[in-house]
């Protein structure tokens, strides 16, 4: 078993987390990227142990979580979820659905809410008809208007933040949860019904215009304490007051 002292990061693609992963694990795509979204919702320097499909993969994401002040490598599990699975330990699974599945659930009456956790931007240019919207980088903090037993199906533009987004809510107890593959480019592609109109729910503010790339590249670069409120680092950009201490360079 590994220890509640240690965070399990997995790099692994999405429908192979949703098939099957470590419950509590922080599911990270490699190409989310994993440097952006660790960042954001990792204690900063957690003790961390790697989840990733190969070699190729490992090394990567290594390089990623070194590169943002991640260095507390602990290893990686061999074997991978096979071998974990093996040992009889316990294993999460988040039902993944193409758009396709979903659409002909919907038409049969399916009620389950759906999630979109892409950024505002291109929640305002277009979304599925009766959706809420959370950007990603919101869940982690706060109060969300979702209830806890409510069905979710989540989706992002492809697939990796969604990932990211069903293991945060997955750590805060949300368990009926369904990953939609593909995302609203696959929705889109296939021609199924998009709307202007829905139930937004403001994620960060105190910047006019600011993106949630920017605030998640600044907790990167900087030793942001975890629980800190975005409106704090927001208030600390508009006054050029930001308090925090920048991850130390050393160049080789």
């Amino acid at each position: 078993m590994i220890d509640a002292e240690r965070d399990v990061v997995d790099a692994r693609a999405p429908r192979e987390f949703a098939e099957g992963h470590i419950p509590n694990s922080y599911g990270i795509p490699v190409g989310a990227p994993l440097s952006t979204w660790a960042g954001w919702v990792l204690p900063f320097r957690a003790p961390i142990i790697l989840i990733a499909d190969d070699r190729v993969a490992r090394e990567d994401a290594v390089r990623q979580l070194i590169r943002i002040g991640f260095d507390d490598l602990h290893g990686y599990l061999e074997g991978g979820i096979a071998a974990w699975q093996a040992e009889g330990f316990p294993v999460s699974r988040v039902p993944a659905l193409s758009v396709e599945e979903f659409y002909a659930a919907r038409e049969h009456g399916d009620s389950a809410r759906v999630l979109d956790v892409r950024q505002n931007a291109e929640w305002r240019a277009g979304h599925l008809p009766r959706a809420i919207h959370v950007e990603g980088g919101r869940l982690p903090f706060g109060d969300l208007p979702i209830a806890r037993d409510e069905p979710l199906v989540v989706h992002c533009g492809h697939g990796d933040r969604s990932t990211v987004a069903i293991s945060i809510l997955e750590r805060r107890r949300y368990r009926d949860l369904r990953l939609m593959y593909g995302g609203f480019s696959a929705w889109a592609s296939a021609g199924y019904p998009t709307t202007r109109l829905g139930t937004h729910f403001p994620g960060f503010t105190g910047i006019e215009g600011i993106s949630l790339e920017l605030l998640v590249t600044l907790t990167a670069l900087y030793r942001v304490p975890p629980g800190t409120e975005v409106s704090e680092m927001c208030e600390a950009l508009s006054s050029d007051t930001l308090a925090l201490s920048p991850v130390p360079h050393n160049p080789k």
